[in-house]
């Protein structure tokens, strides 16, 4: 089972694959930080019943992930904007030319 960080990661991409309950789960388990025990309490559901649907979710996170390949091509993007900032730093370039990198960075890293 994916860590809930990667999870969290998983989530920005790929929820909307989910299906309601799954996502809703998640969210609690991932974002809330809360137990399998509180969530089932919440839903008024067994422990069990929670962690087959956060099994399940995780499992199709990590499914969609190993063949579509999202977060990891969002972090590697990320590596880059980084290695082009450090890059700019060092280099003498127009005002315009330096915002517009800027800019063209600052939109890779939202």
């Amino acid at each position: 089972m994916i860590k809930r960080e990667m999870a969290g990661y998983y989530m920005d991409f790929y929820a909307a694959l989910l299906t309601k309950k799954q996502r809703e789960v998640l969210s609690l388990y991932v974002q809330e930080d809360l137990t399998l025990s509180e969530i089932a309490e919440g839903a008024q559901v067994t422990r069990q019943g929670v962690h087959d649907v956060l099994k399940r979710a995780l499992d199709k996170l990590e499914t969609y992930e190993r063949h579509l390949g999202m977060v990891a091509y969002h972090h590697r993007l990320l590596e880059k904007a980084s290695a082009l900032r450090e890059e700019l730093s060092k280099e003498s370039l127009r005002p315009e030319s330096l915002q517009a990198l800027q800019a063209l960075i600052k939109e890779i890293e939202e």
